[in-house]
């Protein structure tokens, strides 16, 4: 099959529609973060922006890069000593961004966005991919909820075993609850702030990304079993799912590189 060039405005206009950026509050940029060639024949897919990916981009001859973690954020153009806006392109960001320019290739951002929708997101897609029934949603950030739980009879061992083949992790455990769950949370990235919501649900497993050092300590408290599969491990598949649906719709060749963080 022969990939035909696809519009980068009309992706743009897509993804941004799909994912509702105008409706979900985020402290990062999403849409286009740097501007590229017009002409897309092939995207990158990544989890987050590194001058290591888009030197693996520019390798495969993408035109765009597309990922959950942008260049761009709220607090990095604040200046902490005066709380205003100081925005400087230097240093490692010069060179991110630099390497983009140089080879003309698009970088596209999907937060917030990207974990909580329904379908395609992080969330959604981790129920999906380890089987697990959809019971509702919790976890609320910024006016959205990003959380998914299910009430899924399943021993701890056996989910543990299903959470590292969807994110092919070696996830940290701390089975402080039932060896047979019945309520199970899940939040992609840091996910542990929920954990309020996650009481008042009478959770009894709690999975997300990556935790602070306190976590345990409150899971064993709760008598909560406790799943950390990494931050970056727990938010590859949304951005997978979207290149997905991008290729079906433009007919563009696309391609998940991996970073690898143990994060």
């Amino acid at each position: 099959m022969i990939n035909l060039a696809a519009d980068r405005d009309k992706i743009v206009e897509f993804c941004n529609d799909y994912l509702k950026v105008n409706e979900i509050k985020d402290y990062g940029r999403n849409g286009m973060q740097v501007e590229g060639r017009e002409e897309v024949n092939k995207i990158v897919l990544g989890v987050s922006a590194s001058l290591e990916l888009f030197k693996k981009a520019a390798e495969k001859n993408a035109d765009m890069v597309i990922v959950h973690h942008g260049l761009f954020w709220e607090g990095d153009s604040t200046n902490p000593a005066t709380g205003k806006y100081d925005f400087h392109l230097d240093g490692f960001l010069k060179k991110r961004v630099k390497h983009l320019l140089d080879n003309d290739i698009s970088l596209l951002a999907y937060h917030h966005t990207l974990d909580a929708h329904p379908v395609i997101g992080n969330n959604a897609q981790f129920l999906l991919k380890a089987q697990l029934r959809l019971r509702g949603e919790f976890g609320t950030f910024l006016g959205t909820k990003f959380g998914v739980y299910s009430e899924t009879k399943i021993s701890i061992d056996e989910l543990i075993n299903r959470v590292n083949s969807v994110f092919d992790s070696n996830a940290l455990t701390f089975k402080y609850g039932p060896e047979i769950c019945k309520r199970i949370g899940f939040i992609s990235g840091h996910g542990f702030g929920a954990i309020d919501e996650a009481m008042k649900l009478d959770l009894d497993t709690y999975i997300t990304g990556s935790v602070g050092e306190k976590a345990p300590a409150i899971a064993k408290e709760l008598g909560m079993n406790l799943i950390a599969a990494g931050h970056y491990n727990s938010e590859k598949l949304g951005v997978r799912a979207l290149g997905e649906l991008i290729q079906k719709r433009f007919k563009v060749e696309v391609e998940f590189i991996d970073v690898p963080n143990i994060l």
